[in-house]
């Protein structure tokens, strides 16, 4: 078998996480050999940092992100606005951008956009996800499985704390890789076809 297909034929054997899950984010091991290994990269960790517009917590998401994002959210305040940003089209068709929903939302009505497109959001890397809360702090879940938490630190550190978070230096230096899946393309499409989403080019410096 040359190295081509034995990568790509390893690429399907590691769609899947052992658990089940699709695989969304994977750090990439390239072998003598010509076959790659996959493996999660990461354990509960974040850090607090100072950023261009005040303190942010940067956090790991090893899996499950938005257990934890429910969890932050459940401290924040409505009214809530997000940002869908499709950063990588795996259905086609050029539809790469930011999709900024086209009003401030209710708790219920965000929980369940989150819930109805959870597997998606979880378990493809195609894009990230902006939500603006109610007091002006924001959370970002990015396609390298790392949330940025912006706002006062110390209630959302404690979150992270009382879910086994531990604080330590981490960073995406390693090689690594996004994985896309066929079965979540209608989600995307859905998305970039609907008339509730306003349309904006990516922003590269922050989406890519």
């Amino acid at each position: 078998m040359d190295n081509d297909n034995r990568h790509l034929q390893y690429l399907e054997q590691i769609r899947r996480w052992p658990d089940g899950r699709l695989v969304k984010f994977s750090k990439r091991e390239d072998q003598a050999d010509g076959s790659v290994i996959f493996s999660q990269p990461y354990s509960k960790t974040y850090t607090r940092e100072l950023g261009k517009k005040g303190p942010v917590i940067c956090a790991t998401v090893p899996r499950d992100g938005l257990s934890l994002i429910f969890k932050i959210l459940e401290s924040k305040p409505e009214p809530f606005m997000f940002l869908y940003v499709l950063v990588v089209s795996a259905a086609g068709g050029g539809s790469e951008g930011r999709y900024q929903f086209e009003d401030w939302v209710d708790r219920p009505y965000l929980y369940d956009w989150l819930t109805h497109h959870r597997d998606f959001l979880e378990q493809d890397g195609r894009h990230n996800l902006w939500i603006l809360c109610g007091d002006q702090s924001q959370i970002v879940y990015d396609r390298h499985e790392t949330l940025y938490l912006y706002g006062d630190p110390d209630p959302m550190e404690a979150i992270l704390k009382a879910d086994g978070y531990q604080e330590g230096e981490f960073a995406v230096d390693f090689a690594h890789s996004h994985h896309y899946h066929r079965e979540f393309n209608h989600f995307e499409k859905a998305i970039a076809e609907s008339e509730e989403f306003i349309f904006f080019p990516l922003v590269p410096e922050q989406d890519i």
